[in-house]
């Protein structure tokens, strides 16, 4: 007891670092036998006490001499063999559990042992034993660590064995056996852990390259959903670009056809539909047979239980594929009902767009009222312009009298400029043909453009007749749809009450072909509309091209009405000028039959003539610059409507592709995921029997290491020693968890899939 003293008075003193040997002192003191009374205690406590001096006489002598450092090995010697005395110690109480003894000591300390184990708690016995399955070398080579961290040379006299410490040490044992027994004991626990390796290795091997491959998948079909998404964009981009009106009248155009198509399609199905009904019938009358044959037959009863076992099972899957059906079914109705909507919005705007194209009509025909006004305006232009040429020929002959009877008059007389006036006045002449011509011509293209105006009438009423034929054929379309519905829900009803695996499974793929059915008609719906919309914007284009031809044509209209006016004004000026305001002219200008004008008269209609020249050209040059304009633009507008045509088919055409591409990595990684819950399926209850098979070993101990360095009970020091009677294998562990993920991959995965199923369903309807 006072050695037991004295070592706790050294433990008090020691320093309370986690990696202190005193710590390490002290905790292994915890570690044994903590409440003991025996006198053994002052035996066991007494080299402990002998170490913690040891070590605080090192930690505390900053600098060592020789002979302290002699004194330490000496005493570090004696500790050692001491403590080798006592791990054989409990050697030998292991060995007088399995034998009998030889040596008396050995049976006075096994019955004193069996004493203190009567009167300690079970807890303590149980870290008793615990500390009885150290091995001597390794407590040695940790003690010698602890001691001393720093490389040494030991020159004493080795200890060959631990036969030679025990038998120095006094005690007598069949090391032979027991040394046989623990070399068998080590080969058979290397050989199952080499095994159970290996089988840890080929699994962790197949998971991983399971989970790569459903990475890669599952990437693959994140990447598949971003392109679907940004083709997703790149249309509504696409349609927000192209105006919208453009391409209603183009919808209705079309969707006569399809929608026949359509109707011929559903009339096709409904008869398939019968034919599956008839079919079913018939083999629900076999199903019959074979359950009254079954019944009579106790052999095939016991075969039809192992079999009804195995259709529970893909009951259940058939289940979740129907409701993965109504699903599917719930999103073509939500796709009806939005198509309808777009119906009835496109009916609106068709209706908008019929008001304002027949004000355009309207407004376009006043127009035409008010050409043809200008028409005879010119025409009667051209009458008077024929008057004036005829009173200008009478003028002429009235100044050729005038000038034979005042020939006598002398006046200042030029002939170049006569001539000079002359000419001008045939180009004036000139000019009015001229107008008269392109007035010809401007009639014979309103003349045109009234005809195709006709024309496009016609059409439009075509369009509107097409259009009433459409709306017509949508509630029968309508009425379609929900009988096949109904057909569905009783179907589903029907999958319902019969158990049976080939009724189910025939209904299922009814309900399938029928939900598929749905989405070709509305898929039909949609290409129906997108027809009609492009018909609406190739319509809408040819409208407006009709318009600027026709603004075209109003503008040649007016530059001849303006060239015809200014030749009018400028033959009016010249007759007006010509007139008997110089009564005198000379012999030789009666003789030819010229005019006589003074030069600032001459000067001043020159200049009057090549203004009203210019400002005819500029005129007219600016009506031949607008209709370039209006032509250079109707060009572009149908290139332009082209090439969206062009980008629309190449984009649903990659959509379609997309799709494709996307159903297909969905149908692989549910093959995938498939595969993988079979493997777990197959392999889970070989590795439950593997575990079963195995069990952990007494004669084992390891050394843990914990992270709590602030507890109490040393747990934070990996010098420490914490030995487990028992610990679970890896593949035990291994399988439970494999079991349980499997058992929440199974109660997860239908649900999971049913949603992923209606987000890509309502994204392709998007």
């Amino acid at each position: 007891m006072r050695a037991g003293g004295s070592a706790a008075g050294a433990r008090a003193s020691l320093p309370t670092t986690p990696h202190s040997p005193s710590l390490v002192l002290s905790s292994l003191l915890s570690s044994q036998r903590p409440n003991q009374t025996k006198p053994n205690q002052t035996r066991t406590s007494s080299p402990i006490c002998l170490l913690s001096f040891l070590i605080d006489g090192r930690a505390s002598s900053e600098k060592p001499s020789k002979e302290t450092r002699t004194t330490t090995r000496g005493r570090a010697s004696r500790l050692f063999f001491y403590i080798i005395h006592l791990c054989c110690g409990c050697g030998m109480e292991e060995a007088n559990l399995q034998g009998p003894s030889i040596a008396p000591a050995s049976t006075s300390h096994q019955d004193a042992q069996d004493q203190h184990q009567d009167e300690t708690p079970p807890q303590e016995q149980e870290q008793e034993q615990i500390s009885s399955r150290y091995k001597a070398s390794e407590i040695a080579t940790r003690f010698i660590e602890v001691i001393d961290p720093k490389s040494h040379v030991d020159t004493a006299a080795p200890i060959d064995s631990v036969k030679g410490a025990v038998t120095k040490f006094g005690g007598i044992l069949d090391w032979r056996e027991k040394r046989k027994r623990a070399h068998d004991e080590c080969d058979k626990v290397q050989e199952d852990v080499t095994e159970h390796h290996r089988r840890s290795m080929e699994a962790e091997a197949g998971s991983a390259q399971v989970l790569h491959e459903l990475r890669t998948t599952t990437s693959a079909a994140d990447k598949l959903r971003l392109s679907l998404k940004k083709a997703q964009i790149e249309e509504a981009q696409a349609h927000q670009e192209a105006e919208l009106a453009d391409r209603r009248l183009r919808e209705l155009q079309r969707g006569a056809s399809e929608r026949a198509a359509a109707k011929a399609e559903l009339e096709g199905a409904l008869a398939d539909l019968q034919a599956a009904r008839a079919e079913l019938q018939s083999r629900e009358k076999v199903c019959a047979a074979a359950a009254a044959e079954a019944a009579a037959v106790e052999a095939r009863a016991r075969e039809a239980a192992a079999e009804s076992r195995e259709t529970g099972k893909a009951v259940e899957d058939l289940a979740a594929e129907l409701f993965a059906l109504k699903a599917e079914l719930e999103s073509s109705h939500a796709a009806l009902v939005e198509a309808e909507e777009k119906r009835l919005s496109l009916a609106l705007a068709l209706e908008q767009d019929k008001s304002q194209w027949q004000m355009e009509l309207e407004d376009a025909q006043q127009e035409a009222k008010r050409l043809r006004a200008e028409l005879m305006a010119a025409c009667d232009v051209e009458m008077k312009a024929e008057a004036a040429s005829e009173l200008m020929a009478n003028l002429k002959a009235e100044l050729l009298a005038c000038a034979v009877e005042e020939d006598d008059k002398p006046t200042v007389s030029s002939l170049p400029m006569l001539e000079k006036i002359n000419k001008e006045l045939e180009g004036v002449k000139a000019s009015v043909e001229r107008a008269k011509d392109e007035a010809r011509c401007l009639r014979v293209a309103a003349a045109s453009m009234g005809d195709e105006l006709a024309k496009e009438k016609v059409e439009l009423a075509a369009l509107r007749r097409k259009e009433a034929l459409s709306s017509a054929s949508i509630p029968s379309l309508n009425y379609e749809l929900s009988r096949v519905t109904s057909e569905l829900a009783a179907a589903e009803a029907a999958a319902k009450a019969d158990k049976d695996e080939s009724k189910m499974a025939e209904q299922i793929g009814e309900a399938r072909r029928e939900a598929e059915a749905a989405k070709a008609k509305a898929r039909s719906a949609r290409e129906e509309v997108a027809k009609a919309r492009e018909e609406a914007g190739v319509a809408k284009a040819s409208v407006t091209t009709m318009e600027a031809r026709l603004e075209a044509v109003k503008r040649e209209i007016l530059a001849a009405d303006t060239s015809e006016e200014i030749a009018t004004a400028s033959a009016a000026a010249i007759l007006q000028e010509s007139r008997p305001s110089n009564k005198s002219q000379q012999s030789e200008a009666a003789v030819e039959g010229g005019v006589t004008l003074t030069v600032e008269e001459y000067d001043e209609l020159s200049r009057r003539a090549r203004e009203t020249e210019e400002i005819a050209g500029k005129r007219v040059m600016e009506a031949v610059k607008l209709i370039k304009e209006a032509k250079d633009a109707e060009v572009r507008s149908l290139e332009k409507l082209a090439k969206q045509d062009r980008q629309s088919e190449q984009r649903r055409q990659a959509l379609e592709a997309a799709t494709l591409e996307a159903e297909e990595e969905e149908f692989g990684k549910l093959s995938a995921e498939r595969e993988l819950r079979q493997w777990h399926a197959e392999h889970d209850p070989q590795r439950r029997a593997a575990g079963e098979t195995e069990s952990p070993r007494a004669g084992l101990a390891e050394i843990s290491v914990l992270n709590d360095p602030g507890a109490g009970d040393g747990r934070g020091n990996p010098h420490i020693l914490s030995p487990r009677g028992g610990y679970m294998p890896r593949t035990e562990l291994m399988a439970s968890t494999a079991e349980a993920d499997a058992r929440q991959r199974k109660t997860t995965f239908f649900p999971r899939m049913v949603m992923f199923l209606a987000r890509k369903r309502a994204q392709s309807w998007k």
